[in-house]
């Protein structure tokens, strides 16, 4: 995905501002999932070396042991939408931080992984409004070009009715 595709999927970008279609690139409007089976190792980086034993021993003081047991092991799948569901309603920072790692709500940029370059955008912008313009303006003198040819074409050689471009 490009910045160009981007914009293309905002109504109206022909006739917007920059800063109009900068807002809208950057508003959390997209999901992010990740596929991925985090293992305590990923959890760590989510909430610190530090805080993995404590967030083990509080699961297993809440009979969640399964999930360090699982993380300990293949991993667990933060994304999905049951253990995501648990990690948020468990009222613990570091779950509501590792559930964020695996599904939260994410800028356009970011779900694409593009970056927020204001003025890669604004280029990218003003050179699609341009292009819009010139498309616009070609089909109009096209119409109009094909249809002096066909007044031509029709013209019976009469200078009073010639037609004219």
């Amino acid at each position: 995905m490009r910045v160009s595709d981007l914009i293309e999927q905002i109504d109206d970008w022909q006739t917007k501002t920059i800063d109009e279609v900068w807002a809208e690139l950057n508003a959390n409007t997209k999901q992010f999932v990740s596929d991925q089976w985090w293992s305590l190792l990923g959890i760590a980086q989510v909430i610190g070396e530090v805080n993995v034993s404590p967030f083990i021993a509080y699961l297993k003081s809440i009979n969640l042991e399964w999930v360090a047991t699982q993380a300990a092991g293949r991993g667990i799948p933060i994304g999905d939408v049951t253990i995501n569901n648990i990690l948020r309603n468990l009222g613990s920072t570091d779950a509501w931080l590792i559930a964020e790692a695996g599904r939260r709500m994410v800028t356009p940029l970011e779900f694409y992984d593009l970056a927020p370059d204001k003025d890669l955008v604004a280029t990218v912008l003003i050179g699609m409004q341009l292009g819009a313009i010139k498309r616009e303006k070609k089909v109009i003198a096209s119409t109009r070009y094909n249809a002096y040819c066909a007044a031509m074409e029709a013209w019976d050689g009469d200078p009073d009715t010639e037609p004219t471009l």
